[in-house]
């Protein structure tokens, strides 16, 4: 792979990693209350002010449709500490930042 494709690919790996925690924010009020400047990882606030996860209801048709497996117990309910959290939490402290200053 050429240098400037590695770059670029690190480069969005990064951009997205930062905006991980103001992802699905659809309120600018809320956003800019809640956030501020984003300048390093921070982790998501919990609940999401805009989360979907507790206003929708997830029903497969089908065995075959099923693709949420075991994500789709946090679908529908409105809870502290879901995994979007944990993951999210996870992803913040990882190694990525130290990647993404080179």
């Amino acid at each position: 792979m050429g240098k400037h494709f590695l770059e670029g690919l690190v480069g969005a790996l990064c951009a997205d990693a930062l905006a991980m925690p103001v992802h699905w924010y659809y309120d600018r009020a809320a956003l800019a209350r809640d956030y501020g400047t984003v300048v390093g990882y921070r982790a998501p606030r919990n609940p999401h002010a805009d989360s979907i996860l507790w206003r929708s209801k997830y029903t497969p048709l089908n065995e075959k449709g099923e693709i949420l497996h075991e994500q789709a117990q946090y679908w529908g309910q409105r809870r502290r500490g879901s995994r979007w959290r944990s993951v999210a939490s996870g992803m913040s402290i990882s190694g990525g930042w130290r990647m993404c200053r080179r």
